[in-house]
């Protein structure tokens, strides 16, 4: 590999790790927002503490849920 080729790798890898650094903070600052809300101070304690959970696991469940409709359409193709 030249030295233009691991230059652009290396661009490509700190721009991906700037968009995911990016993408997790404004996650953190939208839990804490809505742990924060006037609406859910109204509820109770594991009420809240459900809602606040369910909000941090979102990520998680996303990229799973991208997983499996990935492996499943990629099964779907070697059907045929």
């Amino acid at each position: 590999m030249n030295a233009d080729g691991i230059r652009v790798m290396l661009l490509v890898i700190n721009i991906g790790l700037v968009l995911i650094a990016g993408v997790l903070v404004a996650h953190v600052v939208w839990v804490v927002r809505l742990a924060r809300s006037h609406a859910l101070a109204r509820r109770s304690g594991p009420m809240r503490a459900g809602v606040v959970a369910a909000a941090l696991v979102t990520p998680v469940i996303g990229f799973y849920a991208a997983e499996v409709v990935t492996l499943w359409r990629g099964h779907g193709v070697n059907r045929r």
